[in-house]
């Protein structure tokens, strides 16, 4: 199978914990810039091949563009400004993904894998506009990581309903000398046929991000939250729902078209750092 995913997220005002703050909040904690708004575009390819019915191997590979908003503090030092506000940008590859999906279960209409695999760290840790961007403007890790998880599905003949639950170790510092929080998710979907061809589908999901650390020396913490490593620990519960079309007649025969849109219900971070508005993600599969 070969797959094809455009996500779009956008991310716009500033949280410390589960309380919005002000721009003018963000200054009285000594920050000369906030940023104001982030916005990310990531395509994502996906290679799937079966050697057998118990196993399937998964290459993933993604490119990211990635945009942030940012407002000074009057009587910021010139040459620390670019005017009152500017916008700093971010494009490049992320990191490769390869995993095993191992099947240990498939009986009464009701499957369940473990996935196994690694991140490779093919992602930028470079990026600058001028200077280095922030660890959240990077495209990569810049470290392997472990990629580990089961998901089950269950089938009826009118719904049918999964969940999954995945997890990503950092294995070491990257050669800025710091290290990408562990990242551990887990999400709960129910689809249910409208026709033969379309389905709609409603999940409930669940994120958390360990704070970075380590430190990129070329980052300021004095500057902007976005420096700061301790920040970056974040807990998100998100709501979404999607609908699916698979094709059954002429040239979309075989071929499966599926759009999502998403937004979080709750979320709490370890700092002053932007929250998440929505995303929205569509996607094109066709298995051989």
């Amino acid at each position: 199978m070969v797959s094809y995913r455009y996500m779009f997220m956008n991310m716009q005002g500033m949280r410390d914990g589960t309380q919005d703050l002000s721009t003018q909040q963000v200054f009285a904690r000594g920050f000369p810039v906030t940023p104001t708004q982030m916005t990310m575009e990531m395509h994502m390819l996906g290679i799937f091949y079966a050697p057998s019915d118990w196993v399937t191997l998964m290459l993933m590979g993604n490119y990211q563009s990635i945009e942030m908003d940012h407002r000074t503090r009057a009587g910021t030092p010139p040459r620390m400004m670019r005017g009152e506000t500017f916008t700093t940008r971010g494009e490049d590859w992320g990191d490769t993904r390869l995993s095993a999906l191992i099947k240990f279960y498939d009986q009464n209409r009701a499957r369940a894998h473990f996935q196994l695999g690694v991140s490779a760290p093919t992602g930028s840790i470079d990026e600058e506009d001028p200077g280095t961007l922030p660890y959240a403007m990077q495209t990569g890790s810049g470290t392997w990581d472990l990629i580990f998880g089961p998901t089950y599905l269950k089938q009826y003949d009118y719904w049918s309903w999964g969940a999954q639950a995945i997890g990503m170790w950092r294995l070491g510092e990257n050669d800025q000398d710091y290290s990408l929080g562990d990242h551990y998710s887990s999400t709960l979907w129910a689809a249910v046929p409208l026709t033969d061809a379309w389905s709609f589908s409603g999940r409930i999901g669940w994120m958390y991000s360990g704070a970075i650390e380590g430190s990129d020396s070329r980052l300021n913490p004095n500057v902007v939250p976005t420096a700061v490593p301790d920040f970056y620990e974040r807990h998100r519960l998100d709501a979404a729902i999607g609908f699916n079309f698979y094709g059954q007649n002429g040239f979309l025969k075989g071929h499966r078209f599926a759009v999502e849109a998403a937004l979080p219900i709750y979320e709490e971070t370890g700092g002053p750092l932007l929250e998440t508005d929505f995303w929205i993600t569509a996607g094109w599969q066709k298995a051989f």
